[in-house]
């Protein structure tokens, strides 16, 4: 299998735009809001747009994974004056390419990506499914990381 997990360009964005929606429409079920073509048109020009890193994974030419990373500054400490803290968003692998690798392969790309570029952490919000996926790459539960 000829896989490539790079930083995605203009032109990638209409196939991750319709990754994203067979993620949620297609293999959730969930009840779109729009028309599949208006999203992919507002997908699209959110992404040209936003501070939202894409990183895509390749198979044969065809674009098959997705995940998003943003970067975002945390208050400064004695100990590090400049701190940030990914946050790994959006990270699919098409059905029909999953149980190949490719999820941690993207996964671990981001993460060696965001900790070379100075992350202190990388979080990931993750669906029940994918948590087992996200440990074999070393993510890890923590008892302080709380939400609403």
């Amino acid at each position: 299998m000829d896989l490539r997990i790079r930083r995605a360009v203009d032109v990638d964005l209409t196939p991750v735009a319709e990754l994203r929606w067979s993620s949620i429409v297609d293999e959730k079920n969930a009840v779109p809001a729009t028309e599949r073509v208006a999203f992919v048109t507002a997908f699209v020009e959110w992404a040209r747009a936003a501070r939202h890193e894409c990183y895509v994974a390749e198979v044969e030419g065809d674009i098959r994974g997705a995940a998003w990373v943003v970067f975002t500054e945390r208050v400064p400490s004695p100990r590090a004056l400049t701190r940030v803290t990914a946050d790994l968003q959006g990270v699919y692998v098409d059905p029909d390419y999953r149980e190949r690798g490719i999820g941690e392969r993207l996964i671990t790309h981001v993460v060696d990506e965001a900790t070379a570029r100075g992350a202190e952490r990388v979080v990931v919000h993750s669906s029940d499914l994918a948590v087992s996926l996200y440990e074999r790459v070393g993510f890890t539960s923590s008892r302080t990381l709380l939400h609403l």
